[in-house]
């Protein structure tokens, strides 16, 4: 499995993840993602702290509307990686309390619950199942890390699974020891089942010292799934 290209720069760690999870297949949209982040991270220090390197300031000075324009796809882009971050936890869910499970289920059971009113985005998403193919095939590549990002701001309210053994007050190794627990747990399923789910290829993140170790402990399926799962039946009819 690819590992990320990253600088080194403990500083800059955090930042280069996100780029890779928002565009895991463009290099130069990751890069001006980058970019924009430290040049606005800059000009909010109020004691000039950051240090814009000179190779980011060229980029912003021949694109002085950069900044903007990055965030403004970058947004998009999270949209669709929290979509297909859903449709793995779907995975691990159906598989642990059902044992029956396909990327098919998974996708529709996302699309029952962008298509309800209320959702994490807000808004009902229009063309909900067209939505969540396209954001799987775009975002699969960095799905574990999404996974673990919609674990740690939903599942309070929307899932029946419990992050345990994290003792991390860092929002950072929580993401990568969580998406990396994901990772090991979706790999062996589809490694010792019958589960028509392939994740394909992951970028992953290079080792990183003082990791903490993450445990997911799965009580039973949501009660949107329950609901999700008798549609998908009928549809099947």
């Amino acid at each position: 499995m690819p590992e990320m290209q990253l600088s080194g720069d403990p500083d800059l760690l955090p930042i280069e993840v996100l780029a890779y999870m928002a565009f895991p297949n463009d290099e130069d949209a990751r890069n001006q993602l980058i970019a924009s982040t430290i040049v606005t991270a800059a000009a909010e220090s109020p004691d000039g702290e950051i240090q814009v390197p000179a190779a980011i300031l060229k980029m912003v000075v021949e694109a002085p509307g950069l900044p903007a324009q990055a965030e403004s796809v970058a947004q998009q882009a999270k949209k669709s990686g929290f979509i297909c971050g859903n449709v793995l936890l779907n995975f691990l869910e159906l598989s642990e309390c059902t044992g029956d499970v396909s990327l098919a289920k998974s996708q529709f059971l996302t699309s029952k619950y962008l298509s309800k009113a209320k959702n994490h985005f807000g808004d009902k998403v229009a063309n909900a199942e067209k939505s969540v193919r396209a954001a799987w095939k775009s975002h699969r590549s960095v799905a574990h890390l999404w996974a673990a990002q919609c674990l740690i701001v939903e599942t309070e309210n929307s899932r029946e699974i419990v992050i345990e053994k994290l003792h991390s007050e860092g929002g950072f190794e929580r993401l990568v020891a969580i998406a990396r627990e994901i990772y090991i747990r979706t790999k062996r399923i589809t490694l010792t089942s019958r589960a028509k789910f392939d994740i394909g290829e992951v970028w992953l993140v290079p080792e990183i010292p003082n990791l903490p170790d993450a445990n997911i402990r799965i009580n039973g399926l949501s009660s949107w799934m329950k609901e999700g799962l008798k549609a998908y039946v009928r549809r099947k009819r």
